[in-house]
This record gives C-alpha cells, structure tokens and sequence, in this order.
C-alpha cells in the first residue's frame, strides 16, 4: 500500500501541477469520520493496522477539527485516552468497544456501511475546505504514515 499511495499522490499532484488546479489531501480516517459528524460527541475514526495496533483519530464538529491525530495505539490505550460520548466508526468492532466499557466510557459504534457514500463524502469535505482556505502548492501535499515501511534502504554489511 505505501507504493501504490505514493504513486496516486504523484499522479495527482502531476495532474494539478499541469492544469493548474489546486489540490487537497484527506486522509482516510477523517474521511470515514466527517459522514459522522452530527454527532453530538466525539468521532473516533479506527483501522486495524497490524501487530494488535488501531490507526486512529479523533473529530469533534461546530466546528469540524481534528481533535486527536492519526497515530496507532491498542485498543485499551485509545480507551484511555478519550472521554464520551464516543461514535466508533471505520473498522470499530466490539473488541474496541469492549475496551471502552472496561474503561468505563460510554460508547456507539456506527456500522461499516454507514459510510457507504464516501465518494459523495470526500467531494464535500474537500469542497469545504477548498472554499474555507487556499489550499497549500500542489507539491507540499504529502502522505502521512503511522508506521515506517518494512522495507526500507538497504545497507552494505560490514567488510571483516
């Protein structure tokens, strides 16, 4: 996946680089939040991410911001860290909720397919950000990763 997102985000900046156009990044767990965002409380958007972690972030609206960055913890850490009311969307299940109610935090999970409409989703929430602000150069838009690569540079072993 970190090949095939660089790539888009390469394509895309191209495109925007060529026709002018201005260019805006959304990532997928605010993504999967904004379709959330009347909720009277917090959106705690999560995907697994391997090795037990959850990526997550958290949103809050009036108005729409970020209150948690992305980043990848365990279920019983987020649950620390986060007071309710909570909206669990993305790939929540009852194994995070389980963790809340341990931590004694009330908790709803919304289901996978409340989010069906994403394409419809993304159009919005870029549409609202490309007309709040000027969006940054088309060449500063970058992908954010939670966890490095698990290939990386290779090096020379050591001449003995």
């Amino acid at each position: 996946m970190y090949t095939g997102l660089r790539v888009g985000i390469s394509i895309a900046k191209g495109l925007a680089a060529g026709l002018g156009l201005p260019l805006l990044g959304v990532g997928r767990l605010e993504l999967d939040a904004y379709a959330h965002r009347a909720f009277p409380g917090v959106v705690l958007a999560v995907h697994r991410a391997g090795r037990g972690d959850l990526a997550w972030a958290a949103y809050a609206d009036d108005p729409w911001r970020e209150i948690e960055p992305p980043q990848l913890f365990q279920p019983e850490v987020i649950a620390a860290k986060l007071e309710g009311p909570l909206l669990l969307a993305g790939e929540a299940d009852e194994t995070l909720a389980g963790a809340f109610a341990r931590a004694g935090k009330q908790t709803s999970i919304i289901s996978g397919s409340a989010s069906i409409r994403r394409a419809a989703t993304l159009a919005e929430l870029g549409y609202a950000r490309l007309s709040a602000a000027e969006p940054a150069e088309a060449a500063l838009v970058q992908a954010v990763y939670l966890r490095p690569p698990a290939i990386g540079p290779q090096t020379a072993a050591p001449s003995g």
